[in-house]
């Protein structure tokens, strides 16, 4: 199906009196299992109803086959965010009623929240542009109002050591950040440990691949709360440096002298070849 409806939903207990639920649903493609389906869902209110009637909207309009209807049972986490140094903060207002906060960390994180504290009148409503880097770039940025009830900011998983803010003000008095505190989202990895054994986390080598194990496979064997190890104290190892060993040129050397042999024996051999047709073309004139 690659069309759009409108529909109405109604419920009933008893299938002779039907009370409305929701209407002016679109109805349009979303997701497909199969080729030749087609999965829509439809968020409705808490509702007592034994049977749900889906009405299409408009006079003369085909209907739509439905093979299965249910009910999604969705479990929710809410995510648990752990604060990383403040940055320094560095704001400037300019001429152009534009206020740049520059953000600066100590170190590239990762961030997924942002918690602003701002000074200024009792009503407000800005628009405020967040640029990864210190200065305004082609990317799309991250846009939001905020208000005296909105000082959350929701990152994109941004990972940079630091960000630019601007807020258009307008012909308003500018706003002023006091502080921002800065989070991101736990990380968490799945493994199965074994008693008495000793096990180590390494991690920071950017050019590091995902490892494949066969534990992917059975998530549904180890249960729905594992427990969970914090991390207390990390450390920074210094690796020592691999000393590279020169390559040796005897190989090269060895090649090159076979190149010029072969070399030779062909220069020979097509001297001897000419001063032989030579020999030949004298013969046969005499």
């Amino acid at each position: 199906m690659d069309a759009k409806r409108v529909v109405n939903i109604s419920g009933s207990n008893d299938l002779k009196e039907w009370y409305i639920i929701k209407e002016g649903v679109w109805l349009d493609s979303y997701f497909s299992r199969k080729e030749e389906e087609l999965v829509q869902t439809i968020s409705l209110p808490t509702v007592l109803y034994k049977y749900f009637q889906v009405t299409v909207i408009g006079q003369d309009i085909l209907p739509f086959n439905v093979v299965k209807a249910g009910i999604y049972n969705q479990n929710y986490t809410q995510g648990k965010y752990i604060s990383i140094p403040q940055p320094t903060i560095y704001q400037k207002d300019s001429s152009d009623k534009r206020s740049y906060i520059r953000l600066k960390f100590d170190e590239a994180y990762r961030i997924h929240k942002l918690m602003l504290q701002v000074d200024g009148p009792k009503f407000y409503k800005r628009w405020l542009n967040v640029y990864d880097g210190n200065f305004i770039n082609t990317k799309t940025p991250f846009a939001v109002y905020i208000s005296p009830g909105i000082s959350e900011l929701f990152l994109d998983n941004a990972k940079s050591k630091e960000l630019l803010m601007v807020i258009n003000n307008d012909d308003n008095i500018a706003l002023k950040i006091k502080s921002v505190s800065a989070f991101q989202l736990n990380q968490y990895l799945l493994a199965y440990l074994e008693k008495d054994k000793h096990y180590h986390l390494t991690f920071g080598d950017s050019a590091a691949e995902a490892p494949v194990y066969d534990l992917k496979f059975f998530k549904d064997s180890i249960g729905t709360n594992p427990q969970t190890i914090s991390v207390d104290t990390i450390q920074e190892t210094q690796q020592k440096p691999v000393a590279i060993q020169p390559k040796s040129n005897s190989g090269k050397i060895w090649l090159w002298s076979i190149i010029a042999a072969v070399s030779v024996l062909l220069l020979l051999f097509v001297f001897r070849m000419v001063n032989d047709i030579n020999r030949g073309d004298g013969s046969s004139e005499a």
